[in-house]
């Protein structure tokens, strides 16, 4: 969770008589909005206990479920015997602190993905980018990702 903005008041030499905040909240695998709400509602509960006069209210702006696949899925394997083929290290399955397309895929369509990066990830940063040779290597490794899924249909 992380506090974005915050904003209240009219005049910076008056206490406001009020306050918004809107938070981000990433969902992991597991967690739904559901479960999520309930732990913002128990904490703001033990709020109001310690001052009855708070008053709270929440609002949903947006939600984004979180994508999992289990390392051992195929996409999984096949990405990282790829990888393996074309840069002669295979790379480890991680997760990604990140909200990605991947999830209409997975939940909306049942198709397992794979996020994989051209080389370095230097995605949201200042001077975001790629080098070629780093593009055409994962050009190699998702044509032979795609030639895997091919032999086993």
């Amino acid at each position: 969770i992380s506090v974005n903005k915050i904003q209240g008041g009219t005049k910076e030499n008056m206490i406001p008589d009020e306050c918004s905040i809107i938070c981000d909240i990433r969902t992991m695998p597991g967690q739904t909005l559901k479960s999520v709400l309930g732990d913002v509602e128990r904490t703001l509960n033990g709020l109001r206990h310690e001052d009855p006069k708070l008053k709270v209210e929440t609002e949903v702006l947006t939600y984004g479920r979180s994508g999992e696949i289990p390392p051992s899925d195929p996409a999984v394997v096949f990405t990282q015997l790829a990888a393996e083929k074309v840069l002669g290290t295979m790379p480890k399955a991680v997760g990604v602190a990140a909200l990605t397309d991947q999830r209409w895929a997975l939940y909306d369509a049942g198709v397992p993905m794979v996020i994989y990066s051209c080389g370095t990830p230097t995605w949201h940063m200042p001077n975001e980018h790629i080098f070629v040779k780093d593009y055409l290597n994962t050009i190699k490794i998702l044509c032979t990702v795609a030639l895997m899924f091919l032999k086993i249909g």
